[in-house]
């Protein structure tokens, strides 16, 4: 940026908090348009979203590469946080479970780990499973733990994949080209 430290210090106080600003930024842009992209808010949203997320990044690999760098440093688990939070009572409601925040914020980091390993294996390219096989890891393993029954998780991975490959592949294309200056 041709900007000396102390300029960019002056704003922000660390590098944590610029990686935090700017990988912000473009969650909340990505979250809204998926968002519009799956009208419903079922037991099948979160599922449905984190295939069109982690599809979405995937394709534009800056992005990808960039998101990689940002979850090593654990900005994306502490950003994405309270919206994966969020997302999981909707899996509580769905399955009349009595879960507390801390026990999800718990199940959340694990997921964040099994999430750390797919991105890092598809970045290094020394993935032993298929994209969608991994992106029905990270949808399965918070479920596993908040005790659902295999066949309803079996159900939640199935139904999300139809819901996720519902919406219009131009208009996920749109979205990609819409990251590609990052």
């Amino acid at each position: 940026l041709n900007i000396h430290h102390p300029n960019i210090y002056y704003y922000f106080k660390s590098k944590k908090d610029i990686a935090f600003a700017v990988y912000g930024n473009i969650y909340q842009e990505l979250r809204q348009k998926l968002t519009k992209c799956i009208p419903m808010r079922d037991v099948y949203f979160t599922g449905t979203y984190l295939r069109l997320h982690y599809k979405i990044f995937y394709w534009n690999k800056k992005l990808f590469t960039m998101y990689y760098d940002f979850t090593k440093e654990n900005i994306v688990q502490e950003y994405v946080r309270p919206y994966a939070i969020q997302n999981y009572h909707l899996y509580l409601e769905a399955f009349d479970l009595e879960i507390s925040d801390k026990e999800l914020d718990t199940y959340f980091s694990i997921a964040s780990a099994v999430e750390f390993r797919f991105v890092e294996a598809l970045i290094k390219n020394t993935n032993a499973i298929s994209f969608e096989e991994a992106v029905d890891l990270i949808i399965k393993t918070p479920l596993l733990y908040m005790g659902v029954q295999k066949e309803k998780i079996e159900d939640v991975l199935v139904q999300s994949f139809i819901n996720a490959n519902k919406v219009d592949f131009d208009v996920l294309e749109k979205i990609v080209d819409e990251f590609i200056p990052c």
